[in-house]
């Protein structure tokens, strides 16, 4: 159903899409009202088709590709090709230990980047953003802390439900991906949040390996048998 909507969608978007750059090229220069409108019309066909592929990904379930991949660096490239806005002040507290996990690299990509973008969005007047990594025997923690609004009650029941948001555009689609993700890598989500001080989400994934580690893949293998 979500990909018979989402063509049927598509369609129309494109045919607007077409007209639009059409008419821009017929608008005299002298005209900026008419220009900034068919900005606005452009930048809504972006949200729509933004709308529609959140959608589509949520309502797909495709076959996992793993590679194994190095917790730290991995967070590092994340970190720094994310659009931070210049109000965030951004702290990385990566583990000293190097450690690999075999996931789907895009897939928990996309889940860390929803995270992040809440943490941003809870913090509009400013504030701080620490991603960093904990490494145990078996399992390493990615935790994603802000010290933005926090998240109350009400919401913590509903946050994870597809469709469910508070903010006044978006599909309420951002954390059901986290949690779908999470879950498709036998992992665990933790949250704790403090109204006015802040929330952090705690990830837990099974290690793959460690550096220096000649039992290669045994700690994830003996976790999976418990």
């Amino acid at each position: 159903m979500a990909s018979i909507i989402s063509h049927e969608i598509r369609n129309p978007l494109a045919v607007i899409s077409n007209a639009t750059r059409l008419l821009k090229t017929l608008v005299r220069p002298q005209e900026p009202k008419l220009i900034k409108q068919f900005s606005v019309i452009e930048s809504e066909i972006v949200q729509a088709n933004s709308i529609i592929n959140e959608v589509l990904s949520y309502a797909r379930t495709r076959k996992m590709i793993f590679s194994t991949i190095e917790v730290n660096s991995y967070l590092h490239e994340l970190i720094s090709s994310f659009p931070m806005p210049a109000h965030i002040k951004v702290e990385e507290r990566l583990n000293s230990e190097s450690v690999c996990i075999k996931v789907d690299a895009e897939e928990i990509k996309q889940a860390l980047r929803n995270i992040i973008t809440n943490a941003v969005d809870a913090m509009p007047a400013g504030g701080t953003l620490t991603i960093g990594s904990r490494a145990g025997r078996r399992l390493v923690c990615i935790y994603i802390q802000d010290t933005g609004t926090g998240i109350s009650d009400e919401v913590r029941k509903g946050m994870f439900s597809p469709f469910f948001t508070t903010k006044a555009r978006g599909t309420g689609l951002g954390l059901a991906v986290v949690r779908k993700a999470i879950f498709r890598h036998n992992g665990k989500l933790f949250i704790k949040s403090e109204l006015g001080k802040g929330s952090g989400f705690y990830v837990f994934l099974k290690i793959y390996h460690k550096m220096g580690d000649t039992n290669y893949g045994k700690a994830s293998q003996d976790f999976g048998s418990r």
